[in-house]
Parts: structure tokens; C-alpha cells; sequence
């Protein structure tokens, strides 16, 4: 490289960057959640979901409160009807033939699962994927309970879901093979 080229790479690196922290701390109204945002990995005081890396939020840096304006999460904004994105389907579909699930486990949709989405009870959580520790958002991919998909007696669930980034049950069990129940501590004797 030149060093017109190298001095022009060092500029669309830093371009290309995570903004550094400072830049959060100060900023009131829209942002977008980043992996160095002081509210990454919190919970939204409206909806109880985790800010992940990506969400567009409103930040009050006066009472540090930050709230999602996702209109699938309905806490800022009201939900808006889905699109039928056909480019976007084909997309997942196909990306999801590419790179079909190992082991003998059911990947299912959160809508099919209400107890994972639904707002929790009075001063609980949301239920979070075992591996990143995310809440679980509306048709999000998963597996459930991955010591015994045939019987879930835990119901703990993990995110499977590559068109989103959520590739959680590669990450912790490349090959699909779990000797104890990870809630239970269960053997599974297999």
C-alpha cells in the first residue's frame, strides 16, 4: 500500500469503528445500541427485554433511562403490522439449508412458545437464552430445553437463529451433544 492508501484504510478503520464510549455517555434522544453503549446488555424499564448490539433506543442520560423504539417490542412505540419481505424470507430460508442444525433436536419459533416471550410477573425477568443471556424476543429461532427436546421438564430454551446473528446452541454445543441437563443437573446417560 501507498501511503495515501494506508493513511485513507486508518481512516475508514476508525470510520467503521464502534463509537468510543464518551460519545454515549453524552448523547440524549435516538441511538443505536453498541458493544460499547453503558446500556448494552441492561434491560429496557418499559419492556424488560435486553438492549442488544443494533437496537435503536431513546436515551434520557439526565435519569439514565433508555428505552427500546423497536415496534415489534411495543414499549416505545406503537407496534406497527409485519411486512411481507419475500427477499428477505428467501434469504433465511436459504441460509438455514446452508447451515442445517447437528444432533437430533427441533428448532422452533418463540411464537410456537408463548411462556418465552410473555412479560414476566411482578419483579421477575424475562426468560433469557441459557448461552447469551438475552431475553427472547417474538419469532426469534430456538431450542428447546436441550436436554430432552421430547420432554421439556426445565423449559430452558437457547437461541438458534443465524439470520439474526444468534447462533447461541453453535457457540456452546458445536457437535449437539449435552451430557447433563445444563438447569437440572441431570445426567443424561446417553
Amino acid at each position: 500500500m501507498t501511503v495515501d492508501e494506508d493513511e485513507l484504510f486508518g481512516v475508514g478503520l476508525d470510520d467503521a469503528s464502534e463509537p468510543p464510549p464518551d460519545r454515549d455517555e453524552a448523547r440524549d434522544g435516538d441511538a443505536i445500541t453498541g458493544v460499547t453503549s453503558w446500556w448494552h446488555t441492561g434491560r429496557c424499564s418499559r419492556c424488560g427485554h435486553t438492549f442488544r448490539r443494533g437496537d435503536l433506543v431513546h436515551v434520557d442520560s439526565r435519569t439514565r433511562e433508555v428505552t427500546h423504539l423497536d415496534p415489534v417490542l411495543s414499549c416505545a412505540v406503537e407496534a406497527k403490522s409485519g411486512t411481507d419481505d419475500t427477499d428477505a424470507s428467501a434469504f433465511v430460508a436459504g441460509l438455514l439449508a446452508a447451515w442445517p442444525v447437528t444432533g437430533d433436536v427441533q428448532v422452533i419459533s418463540t411464537d410456537e412458545v408463548p411462556y418465552l416471550c410473555r412479560p414476566p410477573d411482578g419483579g421477575f425477568r424475562r426468560r433469557s437464552c441459557l448461552v447469551c443471556a438475552h431475553s427472547f424476543r417474538p419469532a426469534e429461532m430456538v431450542i428447546i430445553c436441550p436436554c430432552a427436546p421430547a420432554d421439556p421438564r426445565c423449559r430452558a430454551a437457547v437461541h438458534r437463529d443465524p439470520a439474526q446473528g444468534l447462533v447461541c446452541w453453535e457457540t456452546w454445543l458445536p457437535a449437539s451433544e449435552l451430557p447433563a441437563c445444563p438447569v437440572m443437573t441431570r445426567s443424561l446417560g446417553r
